[in-house]
Order: C-alpha cells, then sequence, then structure tokens
C-alpha cells in the first residue's frame, strides 16, 4: 500500500516542477518595456501603453526577469484594461 501511494506522488512532483520550470522560463524569455528614466518604476507589455507616453526619456525593451530585477511593477493601465474583459 505504501509504495501505491508512492507511486503515486510520482507523477504529481513531476507535473508542478514543470510548470514552476516552464513559469522561469517564460519569465526569462517575455520581453516588456521600460522607460529608462530614474523616476520610472512600471514594466509595459504594450509598446504604445498609456503610462509610456510620459515617458521623457528611451523606451528600453527587455526581459520581464531583468524589469522586475530593476525593481517594476507592471503597469496599472495594462491591469486595468485587462480585468475589464
Amino acid at each position: 500500500m505504501k509504495m501505491l501511494i508512492l507511486i503515486s506522488l510520482v507523477p504529481l512532483s513531476c507535473s508542478i516542477y514543470g510548470q514552476e520550470a516552464k513559469t522561469v522560463k517564460n519569465i526569462n524569455e517575455k520581453k516588456v518595456y521600460i522607460c529608462n528614466s530614474l523616476t520610472s518604476k512600471s514594466y509595459h507589455y504594450k509598446k504604445h501603453c498609456q503610462g509610456l507616453l510620459k515617458c521623457k526619456d528611451t523606451i528600453r525593451k527587455v526581459s520581464l526577469k531583468k524589469a522586475i530585477n530593476f525593481g517594476r511593477v507592471r503597469c496599472g493601465y495594462e491591469a486595468r484594461t485587462e480585468e475589464q474583459f
């Protein structure tokens, strides 16, 4: 009986690990836009986001991981727009 329980848990742990690996891969590959100013605090999925219109510096395309490492958070305009759908 104990062996049956252990065998049934192995696929579950593999599928959970697979999801974690996919998430890490998505963060490294997903590209976002940031304003290159010192006061900018957000990252944006769309280059023409309303939040980026205020940018007085250059707009850079970086990985989501890098944007998060820079201390950026998701743009509030895009988060609100997504909730409407």
